[in-house]
């Protein structure tokens, strides 16, 4: 009876410390998801206000461009560059805004010239990457947008990118079109901006709480079928993310999950993202210690 007794005890504790266990990782992957919802609302609300930057700010730029452009811009590069910089400094949403270039294309579409150096796009043919932007030529066409994989403008140096471009005809003082005012950025490049934002928030809000710990927070922004994290992201998240078919599971609001990648509960959570296209999304990735 002793024996039988002491066994039944060991069983029920066993039974005990499991099902602690599984009621603490409960408990971490519910706090993972919350904080995930938590960061994705505030990542949406930087993508909505860093893309609306970007679109009206480029019509604005433009008047300042070509109001400074030289009347040969292939001959005078550097006056060029010069005129470039004055749009965006002197335009507010420019000055403020996440791209990763400002440059100016001939009307064939040759890039003349970019703001920073070194100038990877200088001498590249901005239409054959991106054949949407032509629209941009046409009279009254106003602000032209395309996505897509560009070598020079990729924002690291291994890996997939793709690129948001944006592009906006300029003429002379008579009217008469001399090529495209072009900005945008690198998705890898502008995950890191989001990441940093939501990161910067937590922080900030953790100094009026008791509890002053902060989620690890990663953020991806997918295009289609693929994820796109900054170059410090974990690879194995940007997998996971990318598997999980994010634009079917955001049809109809907010998807949230969570799963254990290398011993570490994270937590998932999803929203489209129409400001960077029918086909775009915002994942945000939290773990909770």
């Amino acid at each position: 009876m002793q024996r039988r007794a002491l066994l039944t005890g060991a069983i029920a504790g066993g039974l005990l410390v499991a099902f602690s266990a599984l009621s603490g990782c409960d408990g971490e992957a519910k706090a993972a998801q919350a904080a995930a919802s938590e960061g994705l609302t505030s990542a949406i609300e930087v993508v909505e206000r860093d893309t609306a930057q970007l679109r009206s700010g480029m019509p604005e730029g433009v008047k300042v461009l070509q109001k400074r452009m030289p009347g040969d811009p292939l001959a005078a590069r550097l006056e060029l560059q010069n005129a470039i910089k004055a749009a965006r400094e002197n335009t507010d949403n420019l000055a403020i805004a996440k791209s990763t270039f400002f440059s100016f294309a001939d009307v064939d579409g040759k890039v003349l010239r970019s703001e920073i150096d070194p100038d990877r796009l200088v001498d590249q043919n901005i239409l054959t990457a991106y054949p949407d932007l032509k629209r941009a030529l046409e009279p009254n066409s106003g602000l032209i947008e395309a996505y897509g994989p560009m070598e020079a403008l990729r924002g690291v140096k291994r890996g997939e990118d793709t690129a948001w471009v944006v592009a906006h005809r300029a003429v002379d003082g008579e009217g008469k079109l001399k090529g495209l005012f072009l900005s945008g950025w690198s998705f890898r490049f502008y995950a890191g901006v989001i990441q940093n934002a939501v990161r910067a928030k937590f922080t900030e809000a953790a100094k009026t709480k008791d509890n002053k710990k902060v989620p690890v927070i990663y953020a991806y922004v997918v295009k289609g079928a693929l994820a796109y994290g900054e170059p410090d992201a974990p690879e194995t998240l940007a997998e996971h993310v990318s598997k999980l078919d994010v634009l079917k599971l955001t049809e109809a609001g907010d998807y949230s999950s969570s799963a254990v990648i290398e011993k570490r509960t994270f937590g998932f959570a999803g929203r489209r993202a129409p400001a960077l296209g029918p086909d775009a999304a915002v994942v945000i990735v939290a773990s909770v210690f």
